[in-house]
């Protein structure tokens, strides 16, 4: 039997990417999309295993329907790459009033029926120019929305193949529309219900969720969705379409320009400003910037904030140093020392000399977290040596 002994000091071989492709490509289709990317930087086994037709042919549905044409032009040279651009933003169908979309995070189909697909009814109003045009629009895949105006109810309907669909996926149906900017919310609740409130969208329209179902497996047929309501007031305003997307997901409306993957994390839609230095050698793409901020915290203009990203979630996390804070009694001597500190993003902290009570502040913008996540606020610091007035440090909190 031969022995192979590594040279002194030579780097040890990780014992994961010995794995049989075949399983990393199991675990990895398991993970997710995003987890697949990640995977990635890790090494190059993993980079390997996760670029492969057989892995992203997992995240892809079984049978796509037809796209109109010249909506995958040049066509995608991988599963990947198929992926990626179906996650980039909506692609039409061939019908030419259906949009669809992968959830980049999940993989879930998502859909969106233009205003010309919908059944649109007014009550007592006929569809007349006078009480129904059709306007063109910008920044849509579609190109006209209807414009309603002078009618004394609503009633919108719409259908979709349950075979379209996700399957073991809730779905949340969405009108998205837009009205006049004054008296929005009078004008919302009079459709909607003053319960509902409306979400703006990243491409400037308005959504409310209309109802939800599930889409079970190896069920068939057509799904309804229906909207009625009964304004006490004449209301204008203009429809889209309806979104179908999986119940608890964030709009499937993103600038198609956008890269698909990196910014899907929960980050901001624009980073703060860093300050001089910060990125010595300029970020190619958003990958970069991400891998970047993971890599540890960066000093902000102001240079009194750190930034970095959690390398669990992706989420955005700020340290705000003392001088950033509103300390009682932090300009008098008496009670405070600013001392110079080594090893932080941050050059000087505060020392306490003496106090009977202590009172520190600090405030930050919310636009700067990430959404919809739950954070934590922590209080860093040290003792000294010999300290008292604390029977344990358990007592800050």
């Amino acid at each position: 039997m031969e022995t192979t002994v590594a040279a002194p000091g030579a780097p040890a071989s990780c014992e994961i990417t010995r794995l049989p492709e075949d399983l990393l490509l199991a675990s990895f289709s398991r993970a997710g999309p995003v987890a697949a990317c990640r995977a990635a930087a890790v090494c190059q086994a993993f980079h390997a295993a996760s670029d492969t037709d057989a892995l992203w042919a997992c995240f892809l549905p079984r049978d796509l329907p037809p796209f109109a044409d010249k909506e995958l032009s040049p066509p995608p040279a991988s599963k990947k790459a198929l992926f990626m651009r179906l996650s980039d933003g909506p692609v039409l169908l061939a019908d030419g009033l259906t949009s669809m979309c992968l959830h980049r995070e999940t993989g879930a189909l998502c859909y969106m029926l233009s205003a010309r697909k919908l059944s649109i009814a007014l009550g007592d109003s006929f569809l007349t120019p006078a009480h129904c045009r059709w306007i063109p629009v910008t920044g849509s895949r579609f190109s006209e929305a209807a414009e309603l105006r002078h009618f004394r109810w609503l009633e919108i309907g719409g259908k979709i193949d349950s075979t379209m669909l996700s399957q073991h996926t809730t779905y949340a149906d969405n009108i998205v529309y837009k009205v006049e900017e004054n008296r929005w919310y009078e004008r919302f609740a009079n459709i909607f219900g003053a319960s509902k409130f409306p979400k703006e969208r990243d491409d400037g329209w308005m959504e409310a969720e209309m109802g939800e179902f599930h889409n079970d497996e190896g069920e068939y047929g057509e799904v309804s969705i229906s909207l009625r309501k009964l304004p006490y007031v004449n209301i204008d305003l203009v429809a889209l379409g309806i979104e179908i997307r999986p119940k608890g997901l964030l709009s499937t409306s993103i600038d198609r320009n956008r890269p698909a993957m990196w910014p899907a994390f929960h980050a901001p839609c624009h980073l703060p400003l860093l300050a001089d230095g910060e990125v010595f050698e300029p970020l190619t793409s958003k990958k970069a910037l991400f891998l970047r901020l993971l890599d540890g915290p960066v000093l902000l203009a102001d240079g009194l904030t750190s930034l970095w990203f959690d390398k669990e979630t992706g989420g955005i996390c700020y340290k705000l140093s003392a001088r950033k804070l509103s300390i009682a009694w932090g300009d008098n001597p008496t009670y405070w020392h600013w001392i110079p500190i080594d090893g932080f993003r941050f050059s000087e902290a505060a020392e306490l000399q003496e106090a009977k009570w202590l009172e520190i502040r600090g405030n930050i913008d919310s636009k700067m977290l990430s959404q919809h996540t739950t954070y934590s606020a922590y209080i860093v610091y040290m003792l000294a040596i010999e300290y008292y007035g604390l029977s344990s440090p358990k007592d800050i909190c």
